[in-house]
């Protein structure tokens, strides 16, 4: 038996604390101070230490606890680890902000639809050269390193003679020139609240929000280590956006209802 570790942040309403673990697992739940485990974990127990606070000790599974004595209870938490991020099934998108652990499903078809134009917008003209400036390395989604957050941007971009040789390197340890994150109602408060700040902390100069579902492009600039919001496109409409204004782009290309080629 050895200590159960919470990984995930604490959420706590109408006096019920959850949190998940990062083992796979059946739930356990507290209740007047008994434990009942549900088929999945395997083993049970709790304990108190020195201070008098509740130890949840469990193999795997989720934790749910009603108070007990009182209508909080101090729990104990530990910084996600990038050996935690690994764990996370292949097929769902694993980030690590503020030492917290973000698992999240893979996203929606109006979600890729989006991104695969923006693409297809921006590879010829800024990557490859074709009809374009070039200069850029753009990739999608890339695995993003910054201090101890690591970060899956839904596109980013580095100004070539920024970006050394690393394409046998399993993840970037330079921040971005640009970013674009576009957004669903499952990660939209994510990407505008810790994913903005860390961008801004590391220096992104340039970061994109495109919302597929109310149709809109936010452009943001860093200016003084904030963002400053420089325009918001919506609908459709022709439109040069920095840093990639040397280009026009369709916006009613990037939205599903479409019926542009």
């Amino acid at each position: 038996m050895r200590q159960w570790e919470p990984l995930l942040f604490w959420e706590s309403a109408g006096g019920h604390v959850r949190a998940e673990c990062r083992h796979v697992g059946g739930i356990v739940r507290v209740d007047g101070g008994r434990i009942s485990v549900d088929a999945g974990s395997k083993v049970c127990d709790r304990e108190r230490d020195v201070q008098g606070r509740w130890r949840f000790l469990s193999t795997g599974g989720v934790v749910s606890s009603s108070p007990m004595s009182s209508p909080e209870i101090p729990w104990e938490s530990r910084r996600a680890t990038y050996d935690d991020l690994l764990q996370v099934p292949e097929h769902r998108v694993a980030e690590m902000m503020d030492g917290v652990l973000y698992s999240q499903a893979r996203p929606a078809l109006r979600h890729s639809r989006t991104a695969s134009r923006i693409i297809g917008h921006l590879i010829g003209p800024f990557d490859l050269g074709s009809g374009g400036p070039g200069g850029w390395d753009i990739l999608v989604e890339p695995e993003v390193h910054l201090r101890e957050d690591v970060i899956v941007p839904d596109i980013a971009g580095w100004r070539r003679e920024r970006m050394a040789d690393a394409s046998d390197a399993a993840h970037a340890d330079l921040a971005p020139d640009w970013v674009c994150e576009v957004l669903s109602p499952s990660t939209c408060k994510l990407d505008r609240t810790r994913k903005m700040a860390i961008y801004a902390r590391e220096g992104v100069l340039h970061l994109w929000l495109v919302d597929p579902i109310q149709q809109t492009l936010e452009v943001y600039r860093l200016a003084g280590g904030f963002w400053l919001l420089v325009r918001t496109f919506h609908d459709d409409g022709v439109v040069r956006v920095e840093p990639f204004d040397a280009i026009e782009i369709e916006l009613a290309a990037l939205w599903w209802n479409s019926t542009r080629a």
